[in-house]
């Protein structure tokens, strides 16, 4: 009985459509598939790995490869037909378009069988017939194919690809193969790959590149269009009557908006009647034109991962020349002298505080000195008259009632005073120590923020040190700016302020909501908030730290050495 339980757990179970590979009921099952190796490598951690065609969905196969030997194994897959006996393995991928990858987890090398073998020469393949691209990827070959043309663009950058135009004047994209040499713009060569499903453009992958000659004549001139009349072709494309603009060297005018980074790239992006493109170049140490500058373009029309993302690759900073530089007061030189303002303000405003500060501490000190006099003075009268009273009230003959009664009152009305002499001397004191905390600050300046009411809540941990308070009114102006940041960017109705002062030493100011949050890694030109913030908590000599996620919430976190 239980040689059959085993026998059916471990049965394999054929896939009838490839779709069941991506069916998360299946996860986990043992089933055998077949496909086209489209690549195989040993990974660093010595696995080795297989991505693998089965109709329209791909797949990847992994099984540990310990030995040196099984490299040559690995180099010889691609292109063959291939059974794999494993685990079906369901696991999220953002680069998916549905979100999830197939993998299917093999015990040994001996569960995969090659059931056709692949050409000894990868030349040794059919002729590619792009014209069936447009009537869908189920037309096209699933095995290696070849096609000769003339390198038009070379990117060496980045995603390592190159642009050809075959000898049916149809342009693909060819990404090589890891141990093959990229070609270099005219020259012509022939290729061997594996037909991508990508929508917006023909593509080899995994390709091997031979080289056939130099061939310049079929290079064509750039075509001048405006970035929106590219934009229009590009989402008409494949419609009667409109042209395919992929591959097509274009001449464009416009602003640079926007320069970032991505990878070992720059990406510039070029506005012009509220259309944008992005220019990709190589990331060089050519000096790049400023924001906000007017500028033309040549490049190559390359398709992103979407419809809405319209690439144009440059061979180098010479395809640019600038028109019309930026004039002088652009957003970010306005930034720079609000900022420049801001800070001049914050000096004032420091300034007089500790003005403010010194006068306040000269009224405490009064305060104290007036609360030690009457200590030391009226409390010791008040004192020696009690003990006086005492006395007369031993020797009162004890038939004299009315004198024990007036003795008694007496007594009482000293004891009254000596009462509030001591409230009085306890509510200096408590005055001077609750308006010398941080905590009491904040909460002082929390209730003169009508809007802060019912969202922001205060706490102090642990004991403050006796230097935090002069700090008081820079971190006063970093809990503004962030609280403000949480209610007015972040939508927050719920916002913690902790004070918190480790064993160690040092102060920890966190300010945490459940605001919208937001993407750290990106720039936000024009916002000035996120600068001040780390301005305040670099003249502090300290440290801040924003963590955010978008739909997560905020903490702003400044940390401080002790003094």
């Amino acid at each position: 009985m239980i040689a059959l339980v085993l026998a059916s757990l471990l049965a394999t179970v054929p896939l009838a459509d490839s779709d069941d590979l991506f069916d998360p009921g299946r996860d986990g099952e043992r089933i055998s598939v077949e496909g086209i190796v489209r690549d195989a490598r040993i990974s660093e951690s010595g696995t080795l790995v297989v991505d693998v065609c089965r109709n329209a969905s791909r797949f990847t196969v992994t099984a540990r490869a310990d030995e040196s030997s099984f490299a040559e194994f690995a180099s010889a897959l691609p292109d063959a037909t291939i059974r794999a006996n494993g685990i079906l393995d369901i696991v999220p991928d953002n680069a998916s378009s549905l979100g999830i990858a197939a993998i299917v987890r093999l015990q040994t090398l001996g569960d995969i069988t090659i059931l056709e073998a692949p050409p000894a020469d990868p030349f040794d393949a059919p002729e590619a017939d792009f014209s069936a691209y447009r009537e869908g990827y189920e037309a096209l070959e699933r095995h290696r194919v070849k096609a000769r043309g003339t390198v038009i663009y070379s990117c060496e950058s980045g995603e390592r690809f190159f642009l050809m135009k075959l000898d049916a004047d149809i342009p693909i994209e060819v990404r090589c193969a890891r141990d093959q040499r990229l070609p270099r713009r005219a020259e012509r060569v022939e290729v061997a790959g594996f037909v991508a499903n990508a929508w917006n453009s023909p593509r080899l992958e995994e390709a091997h590149v031979r080289l056939l000659g130099e061939d310049s004549s079929r290079i064509p001139a750039p075509r001048k269009l405006s970035i929106k009349e590219l934009s229009e072709l590009i989402h008409s494309a494949g419609e009667d009557g409109v042209e395919d603009v992929f591959a097509t060297e274009v001449e464009l005018e416009g602003v640079v908006a926007e320069i970032s980074r991505r990878a070992s790239d720059r990406i510039l992006t070029l506005q012009e009647g509220g259309e944008s493109v992005s220019l990709v170049i190589a990331d060089t140490a050519e000096e790049l034109p400023e924001i906000h500058s007017r500028i033309s373009a040549a490049g190559y029309v390359v398709f992103g991962g979407a419809r809405d993302a319209i690439c144009v690759y440059l061979r180098d900073a010479s395809a640019m020349a600038v028109i019309e530089k930026p004039p002088f007061w652009t957003p970010r030189r306005f930034s720079l002298l609000f900022g420049a303002l801001v800070l001049v303000a914050v000096v004032l405003v420091i300034l007089v505080r500790k003005n403010e500060q010194t006068k306040a501490h000269a009224t405490l000190a009064e305060r104290m000195r007036l609360a030690g006099d009457l200590h030391d003075g009226l409390q010791q009268l008040l004192a020696a008259a009690r003990f006086r009273l005492d006395a007369a009230k031993s020797n009162t003959r004890t038939d004299d009632l009315a004198q024990k009664e007036h003795l008694g009152a007496a007594e009482k009305a000293l004891l009254s005073a000596q009462t509030g002499l001591r409230a009085i001397l306890w509510g200096l004191q408590e005055e001077e120590e609750g308006s010398a905390t941080l905590a009491g600050l904040f909460r002082h300046a929390a209730e003169r923020m009508p809007h802060w009411n019912g969202i922001v809540e205060i706490r102090q941990e642990g004991i403050e040190p006796g230097w935090a308070r002069n700090l008081g009114g820079a971190l006063l102006m970093i809990l503004h700016e962030a609280v403000g940041n949480a209610i007015s960017h972040g939508g927050a109705d719920e916002i913690s302020v902790v004070l918190a002062y480790p064993r160690k030493g040092g102060l920890i100011l966190r300010v945490a909501d459940n605001g919208s949050g937001f993407d750290t890694s990106r720039q936000y030109p024009g916002h000035m908030g996120l600068y001040s913030l780390q301005s305040r908590a670099k003249e502090l000599g300290g440290a801040l730290k924003i963590i955010s996620t978008p739909g997560t919430g905020t903490s702003v976190v400044v940390r401080i050495k002790g003094r």
